[in-house]
């Protein structure tokens, strides 16, 4: 029969461990959003969105009062899309940032000019979600794309304002 440590001892390791971590704060944070594909070019998140693993994405904080970037960082997406980004420091005070860089898919490149993923104050933890960031598709798909738009009462919506022309 296994021995366990005497309770003594497990108690002066609990509150060493707590006073470890009040004395050494761990300041930071991670930065989580997620990468898409808008193969219809609606400018946001549909049904027929596709998440795309392996793009780049960069983080920056910059300071509120001067613009002085105080911290930046790269990610990756996984295969289902989501990046993390761990943020060291105390950032509480600045204004950061997710930006696209570089799409896996050769058919979804184009950065969309209107999605900036500003990281948001939605805390979970220590995880802080980011809005979702698209590459557009190059061209939508012909026969899908006007359903989908019309599924969700966008049917009057002529195709020009989602559809490359």
């Amino acid at each position: 029969m296994a021995k366990f440590p005497h309770p003594v001892l497990l108690l002066l390791a609990a509150a060493l461990c707590f006073l470890l971590s009040t004395l050494v704060p761990c300041e930071g944070f991670v930065a989580q959003g997620m990468v898409y594909c808008d193969v219809c070019r609606a400018g946001f998140v549909t049904r027929g969105t596709e998440f795309i693993p392996g793009a780049k994405v960069k983080l920056e904080c910059k300071d509120r009062a001067g613009g002085k970037i105080t911290f930046t960082a790269n990610g990756v997406s996984d295969k289902q899309g989501i990046y993390e980004i761990p943020v060291y420091g105390d950032h509480e005070q600045d204004v950061c940032e997710v930006v696209l860089k570089e799409s896996t898919r050769p058919d979804c490149k184009e950065i969309d000019p209107g999605r900036k993923g500003p990281v948001l104050d939605i805390r979970h933890k220590d995880t802080r979600l980011v809005n979702s960031l698209g590459f557009l598709q190059a061209e939508p798909v012909p026969d899908f794309c006007p359903a989908v738009m019309a599924t969700m009462g966008l049917a009057d919506l002529p195709p020009s304002k989602y559809m490359k022309n």
